[in-house]
């Protein structure tokens, strides 16, 4: 019986067929994607419960957050604990795709415009007292 974390996967699976999604998802079988977006697997008629490193392997292919897939897993409502805007997570997508050294750079780039943000609050401040 599918509830909102099969439904979920199946809608994240669009129209790529089981074994594609299954190789994005960390070479799943498309078996065990099939059963999870089904809700029981059809052997057994039991529901599934996948493991920590299946939804893992299946985060890491759709680009969400284990935490979600987890709550989603066991119909628990999710709350994001940095509860960071789109735009934040799109920047964070993008830091993970550079080097090291790219990303230091940027962190010495965001440290200079905080440093220089402050700088301008304390003579506004200082003007108006």
């Amino acid at each position: 019986m599918p509830n909102e974390f099969s439904e979920f996967i199946r809608a994240k699976r669009g129209n790529m067929s089981l074994r594609e999604f299954a190789k994005l998802c960390g070479n799943l079988s498309h078996t065990q994607i099939d059963s999870i977006e089904k809700g029981f697997d059809p052997r057994t008629s039991k529901p599934v419960s996948p493991t920590i490193d299946t939804l893992n392997k299946i985060a890491k292919g759709i680009g969400v957050s284990v935490s979600y897939l987890a709550a989603l897993a066991v119909n628990e409502p999710y709350s994001d604990p940095l509860r960071l805007t789109l735009l934040e997570k799109k920047r964070i997508t993008k830091c993970r795709q550079l080097s090291p050294d790219d990303v230091e750079d940027i962190d010495e780039m965001i440290d200079f415009k905080l440093e220089e943000a402050l700088r301008k609050e304390r003579a506004i401040q200082n003007a108006v007292i």
